[in-house]
């Protein structure tokens, strides 16, 4: 069952007001000059108060518990729970055995919607029902004071039941656990008892178990399609980018300083840092760097502007924890070394992509990397 749990806030709030008129500069008192940049001492900031949520919710449950029961159209039933009818009922309460068709929304006393069965699927819930086989009976319903509100109404009957925050504890506590509410957290549902069906009622519990098994059906068949139209949408995307990347590759291997590995990375040298070393995949790197797109578009990047600048703040990382693209190609430079590299997609992230964005599944990439220095295992702490 959906919920949606709510919290508590309370903010205080403080106003300091001065008046005064301007009397002139001789009744002015002589005030000493103040430089704003200069501090006047030090400022004692004190402690935010402790607020007890526990004894807020209990006080509103206290007063809200006593309003309801001080009204004549509320009843106590069992257990506790208060009722009141809404809308009169015309056939029989429910009997152990009988098949229920009922609506229900559940709030908290503040009105903050929990779970409402006309919103989330349309039909009365029934029990039992093939779409929840796990409840064999309405008596069963794991939801606090539900069965015991049901058993207290006639077919046809709306109501609105209220369950304390006690019987909601021991809900839980029966179950073997604590409550998923704030501590005095009442509940408040709307019910609509819609239809009784007896156990003998044979032809028209056939009838409502179909209607269930179409509903089952069409809810797969709904599913199945939209896998379809989604594993579709996702081949399509798949071949656009791949076409699209292949072309890029080509189109940049034409052009004159580019060079390649026998992966299939291209590159060029941007800034030649002269002699050195150059990492191992174990070593740590740092690193400035440029993520782009085909398209030029930025997807990630170390700089803070367009233009490389001395408050812009590296990175560092194991060379053999990165796409095997990086992994390589850094795997190529010398420290004071820049290149642009163009990596193929299975170089990168592949068929997947970065779900949600920016990178798209098969899509080549553009990497501007300048390699700052290189750190030897025996140099990094024990990483």
């Amino acid at each position: 069952m959906t919920r949606k749990f709510f919290g508590a806030a309370i903010a205080a709030s403080a106003l300091l007001a001065a008046c005064g008129g301007d009397k002139g500069d001789a009744d002015k008192p002589d005030t000493p000059e103040i430089d704003p940049m200069e501090p006047t001492g030090e400022v004692s900031i004190p402690d935010a108060p402790e607020i007890d949520y526990a004894a807020i919710n209990k006080k509103k449950s206290d007063e809200f518990l006593a309003a309801e029961r001080a009204k004549d159209s509320v009843r106590e039933i069992d257990g506790g729970l208060l009722i009141e009818t809404m809308t009169e009922g015309n056939g029989e309460k429910l009997a152990e055995g009988d098949m229920v068709r009922f609506h229900f929304t559940g709030t908290t006393i503040d009105g903050n919607i929990l779970q409402d069965t006309r919103s989330d699927g349309g039909g009365p819930l029934v029990i039992p029902s093939p779409i929840v086989p796990d409840l064999e009976s309405w008596s069963a319903i794991p939801i606090p004071g539900v069965p015991q509100g049901l058993a207290a109404m006639s077919e046809g009957e709306r109501a609105r039941l209220i369950v304390p925050f006690n019987v909601v504890d021991a809900h839980y506590e029966e179950l073997g656990g604590h409550s998923i509410f704030p501590p005095y957290t009442d509940l408040v549902f709307d019910l609509e008892l819609v239809e009784r069906v007896g156990a003998d009622e044979d032809d028209r519990r056939a009838e409502i178990l179909a209607e269930q098994e179409q509903i089952i059906a069409d809810a797969e068949a709904e599913q199945e399609a939209a896998e379809a139209a989604q594993r579709e949408a996702y081949e399509a995307m798949l071949a656009e980018n791949r076409a699209a990347s292949t072309a890029f590759l080509e189109e940049v291997k034409a052009k004159d300083g580019i060079m390649s590995t026998e992966s299939g990375i291209l590159y060029e040298v941007l800034e030649d840092g002269g002699e050195g070393a150059s990492p191992a995949p174990t070593d740590q790197v740092t690193v400035h760097y440029r993520g782009t797109l085909p398209d030029g578009t930025v997807f990630d990047e170390s700089y803070e502007g367009e233009e490389p600048a001395d408050s812009d703040k590296p990175i560092s990382f194991l060379l053999n924890r990165v796409i095997p693209g990086w992994t390589e190609g850094v795997g190529l430079m010398n420290a004071g070394d820049k290149y642009r590299f163009y990596i193929p997609s299975e170089l990168a992230y592949g068929e997947m992509g970065t779900p949600g964005g920016p990178i798209g599944p098969e899509q080549a990439l553009v990497f501007d990397v300048e390699l700052l220095a290189i750190e030897k295992p025996a140099d990094q702490g024990g990483q």
